[in-house]
């Protein structure tokens, strides 16, 4: 690179002139930034949101494996969907026809019926909430890593943290 006595560089440019245009590139990607951030763009941390999840049949094991404190994962996606908060279980239950093809509700032994409770910031939008791009709803089925378990089960509630 070459800088003649006027301060042009190699002739044409000068000096000055490039110190403008960095400048104002460098306040294009600061506004850019500013609004095409991944927190406005994906949806992570606008408001604070109880989420319940429930599965009418989880093993013992995994359920013994879910704690207070904890965190809750979907599994799929890696997208951390905050901190347990609450954790109610009962027997697991299963459904099974009689003689006649009706379906009764029937304890399923090894198994908890369980209800997760987190806290997590979200976005919301008109059908759920919005995490790191992507959206929950309530019926949601997924497989969840909660504490150091893992549960299938579906999003049973959502609600703006009073």
């Amino acid at each position: 690179m070459i800088i003649d006595k006027q301060g042009r560089i190699g002739g044409k440019l000068n000096i000055i002139d490039v110190c403008v245009a960095l400048a104002l590139v460098i306040a294009v990607i600061v506004v850019a930034a500013r609004f095409f951030s991944p927190r406005s763009i994906l949806g992570t941390g606008t408001e604070t949101f109880v989420i319940k999840y429930y599965a009418e049949e989880a093993p013992i094991f995994a359920c013994d494996a879910v704690f207070i404190g904890g965190r809750v994962e979907d599994e799929q996606k890696n997208i951390d969907m905050g901190v347990i908060t609450d954790i109610q279980t009962e027997p697991g239950y299963m459904y099974v026809p009689d003689a006649q093809g009706q379906l009764h509700r029937a304890h399923k032994e090894g198994y908890y019926s369980i209800e997760i409770t987190s806290e997590v910031q979200a976005t919301p939008f008109e059908q759920g909430i919005l995490l790191f791009g992507n959206k929950y709803s309530v019926g949601h089925s997924m497989t969840i890593r909660a504490g150091t378990g893992k549960i299938y089960l579906r999003i049973s509630g959502i609600e703006r943290k009073a």
